[in-house]
C-alpha cells in the first residue's frame, strides 16, 4: 500500500469492489471535516473533505472504466451522489470559514446545481433566493458567464412552482 504524499489517501492497486466500503470512507471525510469545522480548525477540516472529494473523483472515473466494476444499483449510485453534494456545500462553509470568497462561492454554486439535479426534495423559493444571491456575488465579483447560467436555472426552476 502507497501514500499520496499530495492527498494523504492510502493506495493500491486493487480498486475496492464494495461500493459501501467507498462510501463509508468518503462519508467518515466528511464527518472529520465537520468534527475540525466545529473545533474552529477549517485547514484541517479542508483537508478531510478534500480527501472525500477525491474519493468522489476516483469512483467517478472508475464508473467509466470499462474493467472496473460498475454500479448497477440505483440506491447506492443516489447515495454516492448525495454524499458528494455533501462534501460541496462542507467545503463551501469552510472556504467561507477561511474567507476565500471566490472559493467558498465556486463550491455553493457547484452545490446548488447539484441540489437541482438531484432526486431529492428541496424548497425552490430557498433555492432561488440563494442563487440569486450566489449571481449577485458573481456578477460583482467574478463577473463570469456563471451568473447568466445561474439566473436561467432559476427562471426554469421558478417555472415549475
Amino acid at each position: 500500500m502507497q501514500e499520496n504524499e499530495e492527498e494523504g489517501i492510502k493506495t493500491d492497486s486493487a480498486q475496492p469492489v464494495d461500493i459501501n466500503y467507498v462510501q463509508y470512507l468518503a462519508d467518515s471525510y466528511n464527518y472529520l471535516g465537520m468534527l475540525w469545522t466545529g473545533r474552529n480548525d477549517p485547514k484541517r477540516a479542508e483537508k478531510h473533505l478534500k480527501k472525500a472529494e477525491k474519493i468522489y473523483e476516483i469512483y467517478q472515473v472508475n464508473q467509466k472504466d470499462e474493467s472496473s466494476v460498475k454500479l448497477t444499483d440505483e440506491k447506492s449510485v443516489q447515495r454516492m451522489e448525495d454524499l458528494h453534494t455533501l462534501t460541496t456545500f462542507y467545503l463551501a462553509q469552510v472556504y467561507g470559514f477561511l474567507k476565500l470568497p471566490v472559493n467558498a462561492a465556486k463550491y455553493c454554486f457547484l452545490t446548488l446545481v447539484r441540489q437541482l439535479e438531484s432526486q431529492l426534495e428541496l424548497n425552490k423559493l430557498d433555492w432561488a433566493t440563494n442563487c440569486l444571491q450566489l449571481a449577485a456575488f458573481f456578477l460583482t465579483e467574478v463577473k463570469s458567464s456563471i451568473t447568466s447560467y445561474m439566473i436561467r436555472r432559476i427562471m426554469e426552476s421558478v417555472s415549475t412552482f
